[in-house]
């Protein structure tokens, strides 16, 4: 069920609309599950998902040196400190330490008033791809109330370089650096849910997947269905075939976004 976290950055306007761009696969896979797929930070395509903020390293260096002084030690505090940073980015690298990346998983969206030529084009395709039309409010209501994983649902924030991830954990996997602002990402966030993941390393089972598909009621969350603008005719008749045999009330709609002008 969607839990709302006051730590979490949510729109101005919850009506805000939300865009999820697929191919058809992942789309069939949606709608036949009535499932949204939640995708393990660390496997995502940014190797710095999950990571502590520069920030956040600068401030256990101030405190490790503050302990150091206080404690009365009056060797290189600096080289020692050194040493410290160099075995905790190495665990870093190694993963044992990628931090937050292995406990989360994320279904992601993008927030913007009208459809995106760059979304198009990098997520679904402009021949063959789909885009979900739904709200932030929409998304956050269409998780079933009585399932017991909470699904915490808000905006990813793009201060990584100067940020400090304090308070919930869920704040690591909402800081993105500015590189990656074109995407106006909005986050639903799933924290290592005990019922789902079980720990049984003698069974060789990874306590970990790389992917977990959470229900969700769809007629609640498509507001409207989009065809790619340069779709062919059968490909937009396709697609009706889904939805009414899936009994979805939905409208679908071919994007105009390559129209020419009638004027």
């Amino acid at each position: 069920m969607y839990y709302e976290n006051p730590e979490i950055k949510k729109p101005d306007d919850l009506n805000a609309k939300i865009w999820r761009y697929i191919d058809f696969t992942k789309f069939l896979s949606l709608i036949m599950n009535e499932s949204l797929f939640f995708c393990r930070t660390d496997k995502l395509n940014d190797p710095f998902e999950g990571y502590y903020t520069p920030k956040d390293l600068s401030l256990d260096r101030d405190r490790y040196r503050k302990a150091f002084l206080d404690s009365g030690f009056d060797g290189d505090v600096d080289g020692l400190l050194d040493v410290i940073h160099k075995k905790s980015h190495d665990e870093i690298r190694s993963g044992e330490a990628h931090l937050w990346g292995a406990f989360f998983w994320v279904n992601c969206w993008h927030m913007n008033e009208t459809e995106s030529v760059a979304m198009w084009k990098i997520y679904s395709g402009e021949n063959k791809g789909i885009a979900i039309e739904s709200t932030f409010n929409r998304l956050c209501q269409s998780f079933n109330k009585n399932d017991p994983e909470l699904v915490y649902i808000g905006m990813v924030e793009y201060d990584f370089e100067a940020s400090l991830t304090t308070g919930s954990p869920i704040n690591h996997v909402l800081k993105k650096r500015k590189c990656f602002k074109y995407e106006e990402e909005v986050r639903a966030v799933l924290m290592a849910p005990d019922t789902i993941i079980k720990n049984d390393k003698s069974a060789h089972v990874d306590p970990y997947p790389d992917g977990l598909k959470i229900k969700v009621d769809l007629n609640k969350l498509i507001q409207k269905i989009h065809i790619s603008p340069k779709a062919k005719p059968w490909f937009f008749d396709l697609v009706n075939d889904v939805i009414n045999h899936y009994n979805l009330k939905t409208g679908v709609e071919k994007s105009n976004m390559w129209t020419p002008p009638d004027y």
